[in-house]
């Protein structure tokens, strides 16, 4: 807050009543306040626009970052933008961003980003598309294996945009796929979904076809946070043997 003199200087040195002073101070302290009031505006999300333009910048900073060290920025020759929206999740879409470096046949840089509902972000981890989402609850029965499958694809470390886990539940789950069934012995390993849990957290094992394999997996719900874990795989069962 300004001194008696700071004001009086402020003021080109003509000395003021005490009444002048309490006005200009009072309105210095309303604009001190009006800018406390935008930082608290400006701290909220600013409205998405154009939603693949704010989802195309964070993949190419993601992308130029991972291939820095060998290849130049990705560009509008080099970046392929996939858009895909969610089955499960309402109004909430993915941009893949597929680099591929000029001079090299088969050497391809992948990342992800998602919209929902004003929130933009890079998709890494389980972590990221739960804030993306945006909902801190754990989803019904019903949808928990579905959930937990979208997660599997948009976090999965061979996520690929153009093939979706298909979770198994028979022996028909490969010829659904069209895919031979393997052999009883290899069957047998393989169990329908489980769910054990409450509104608090809910916890499903689940198998799913993959593109190369077919792989187990424990994932995790809880209010605001989810985790999937693999626990167990068999290579050359997927959608490519």
């Amino acid at each position: 807050m300004l001194s008696d003199r700071s004001a009086i200087r402020y003021q080109g040195g003509i000395r003021q009543s005490s009444a002048f002073l309490l006005i200009v101070l009072l309105i210095l302290g309303c604009g001190v306040g009006g800018r406390r009031d935008a930082s608290v505006v400006g701290s909220a999300p600013k409205p998405i626009q154009d939603p693949l333009m704010a989802a195309r910048r964070i993949l190419i900073t993601d992308l130029t970052g991972r291939s820095a060290e060998y290849y130049p920025a990705p560009d509008s020759s080099t970046l392929n933008i996939i858009v895909d929206t969610s089955g499960v999740v309402n109004g909430l879409v993915y941009y893949w961003g597929e680099y591929h470096p000029r001079g090299t046949a088969d050497v391809v840089f992948r990342s992800l980003a998602a919209v929902r509902a004003q929130r933009v972000g890079l998709i890494r981890t389980p972590a990221d598309l739960v804030a993306i989402i945006g909902e801190g609850r754990v989803p019904d029965v019903v949808s928990a294996i579905d959930e937990c499958t979208e997660l599997v694809y948009a976090t999965s470390t061979r996520r690929t945009p153009d093939v979706r886990p298909y979770v198994f539940r028979d022996a028909a789950s490969f010829s659904r796929v069209a895919r031979p069934v393997p052999d009883r012995s290899i069957v047998s390993r393989l169990q329908a979904p489980s769910l054990i849990g409450d509104a608090n957290e809910l916890r499903a094992d689940f198998w799913a076809i993959e593109r190369r394999d077919v792989r187990k997996y424990r994932c995790t719900l809880m209010p605001g946070s989810a985790d999937v874990q693999v626990l167990d795989s068999l290579p050359g069962y997927g959608f490519v043997s």
